[in-house]
């Protein structure tokens, strides 16, 4: 894959700049060291793209979870606040929160194994590369 997006010296007489020639080196560069040679520029692209999404689930789980526990402070907070006040729906509710808590865990690795599954078909094998955060 040949790819020359900075005409030469002998194309017209024109000189690139030495930022358009850096340019190129950087495209060449990457063409010959980056990509495997049997690597078409698409499947790269998908490949980078799958990363992205990965990387996008990770975080979207990420600020789920950041939501959740803002939400569940305050209703933890009420239901301590009913139980001093006497009231039995205060340990129902601490009850209801404590069993919505325990699959918190279960709905953030669903989607971690999702998020390494695209990685995988797309790349072939896991990405360590990857950091959501």
């Amino acid at each position: 894959m040949e790819s020359n997006i900075v005409p030469s010296a002998s194309d017209d007489g024109f000189t690139p700049t030495q930022g358009m020639q850096q340019v190129q080196n950087a495209i060449e560069f990457v063409e010959t060291h980056v990509l495997q040679p049997d690597v078409q520029p698409m499947q790269a692209t998908a490949k980078l793209m799958a990363d992205q999404a990965a990387a996008m689930m990770i975080q979207d789980m990420r600020s789920f979870l950041q939501g959740n526990e803002q939400v569940l402070t305050l209703a933890i907070s009420k239901a301590i606040a009913m139980i001093l006040a006497g009231d039995p729906q205060g340990e129902k509710a601490l009850k209801q929160i404590e069993g919505f808590m325990e699959k918190l865990p279960a709905f953030a690795t669903s989607i971690g194994t999702a998020a390494s599954g695209i990685v995988t078909e797309f790349n072939g094998s896991a990405s360590t590369d990857n950091d959501a955060g």
